[in-house]
């Protein structure tokens, strides 16, 4: 079971009566947080993940698909993440039986109104980018807390193990030495 957590202006735009509180998610993620985001160009709803600080973006449109929407989206991020098919199934198989609540940290949802804001100005300033990227790009945000670790390596070691996170930070050190070598700078 997942439990969507809410923000009144998600519970308004999804046409949910008034939420109560419900039990934490029985998924390895955990809860997961929603607000919407609007600009100029588009609305979008931003979901973030209570465990790996993991944020998720769908368009704010066809509303009574967001469910599947949403798991679809969460799917494809993970397995362009690195994280193993069979860890997504599993993952996204528990996303089945979702329950809304209403908000209960502080914690995440300051981390979402920081999301927010380098969300909105990715939409803003950067037209080309596909939500998918702006996942990518926000999955690599070092995270106050989660100890300054990024989403990324954060759901790595939840859903595909410490090894899996190890490989991931090697990969990223390499990659941050070649654009420190003279002649190897990278645009």
């Amino acid at each position: 079971m997942l439990t969507l957590r809410c923000t009144e202006k998600l519970c308004k735009k999804l046409r949910l009566p008034k939420l109560g509180d419900a039990p934490a998610s029985t998924t390895i993620l955990g809860d997961w947080f929603g607000h919407p985001v609007s600009t100029r160009h588009m609305r979008v709803i931003l979901l973030v993940n209570e465990k790996s600080r993991l944020a998720v973006v769908v368009a704010a449109r066809q509303l009574d698909r967001f469910e599947q929407r949403f798991r679809d989206a969460v799917a494809d991020l993970l397995l362009d993440l690195g994280v193993p098919a069979e860890a997504v199934a599993r993952e996204i198989e528990a996303m089945h039986d979702l329950v809304y609540a209403r908000t209960n940290s502080r914690s995440v949802l300051g981390t979402m109104n920081d999301y927010a804001l380098a969300l909105h100005l990715g939409l803003e300033q950067e037209l080309e980018k596909t939500l998918h990227e702006q996942e990518l790009h926000l999955s690599e945000t070092p995270c106050g807390p989660l100890g300054y670790a990024s989403p990324h390596e954060v759901v790595l070691t939840l859903l595909a193990g410490e090894e899996a996170a190890k490989r991931y930070l090697e990969a990223k050190r390499g990659a941050a030495r070649l654009r420190l070598v003279p002649g190897n700078e990278m645009n």
